[in-house]
């Protein structure tokens, strides 16, 4: 799969996140501030619809609406606490809007995961899905053994302490 990045999505994020918001507020008496905790507020409303849509029948452009929402929404709280950019994923036969987390390869898209919640239901569990996210995310960032600098100051510090006094082994045991 491919990621084309376009910072021009980012505006929309921000549109269509602002609508998630205002709809959270109107429609559900929910109030989103892009935590990590307002997660389970998403979760909630997208549980809601997904039971409305089974006791009637929703137009599938007003599904797609809110999914495209919320999943700015994800997308933008996701961003916001471990770095991703916007852009295009798929071929060229078929792109999405979607995400590629900072510093790895992990390509997701929470518009589909929203529009799958809605029409599947509670195997597509919001906060299943982003905590998943958010490990696979961890477990594929570059690992930082030392900062710059700091093996000059760790063993500048080692050497003073050695001479200032003797080793926990020679403490023991004279030695």
């Amino acid at each position: 799969m491919n990621f084309t990045p376009d910072r021009a999505l980012d505006y929309e994020a921000q549109m269509y996140s602002e609508s998630a918001i205002q709809m959270a507020r109107g429609a559900f008496g929910r109030e989103l501030d892009y935590s990590e905790k307002s997660i389970e507020d998403v979760e909630f409303m997208l549980s809601a619809i997904h039971a409305d849509t089974q006791e009637r029948h929703v137009d599938d452009e007003k599904i797609r609406s809110v999914a495209v929402s919320v999943g700015y929404y994800i997308g933008e709280v996701f961003r916001r606490k471990y770095g991703a950019e916007w852009g295009w994923v798929g071929s060229d036969a078929e792109r999405f809007v979607g995400m590629r987390a900072s510093g790895t390869e992990v390509l997701f898209w929470p518009g589909g995961k929203a529009l799958g919640r809605i029409k599947n239901g509670f195997e597509d569990h919001i906060m299943v899905y982003y905590n998943g996210l958010v490990r696979e995310t961890r477990k594929n960032m570059p690992v930082v053994s030392e900062l710059p600098g700091q093996r000059e100051s760790r063993s500048t510090t080692a050497n003073q302490s050695r001479e200032r006094k003797p080793s926990w082994i020679r403490r023991l045991f004279g030695a």
